[in-house]
């Protein structure tokens, strides 16, 4: 519903050669090791909701942990990671996002 509704933005924090294998359609890949490094790029999403994911929860979760840490004051983590949106039949894209 946030993504629909409230214009979220979905990152994945998998590494690549997970993400090409299935992700949420327009997410963004950014590893977790890359996570505090790229922060500033995300800057600009600072005032969206911003929705962790990784394949099952973990990593998206410390991943919020540190968003939070560095100001980000919307952020969720999708509980269950890929493996519950897939359970759920929801759509999952292939390939690297352009």
């Amino acid at each position: 519903m946030m993504i629909n509704r409230e214009n979220a933005v979905v990152i994945d924090v998998r590494e690549t050669d997970q993400y090409v294998t299935g992700h949420v359609p327009d997410s963004r890949n950014i590893p977790e090791a890359r996570l505090e490094e790229r922060a500033a790029d995300l800057q600009k999403l600072k005032h969206f909701p911003l929705i962790l994911v990784c394949q099952s929860g973990p990593r998206s979760a410390a991943a919020c942990t540190l968003l939070e840490k560095k100001g980000f004051p919307n952020v969720r983590n999708l509980a269950g990671g890929i493996g519950a949106w897939k359970e759920a039949g929801l759509p999952l894209k292939k390939g690297a996002k352009r």
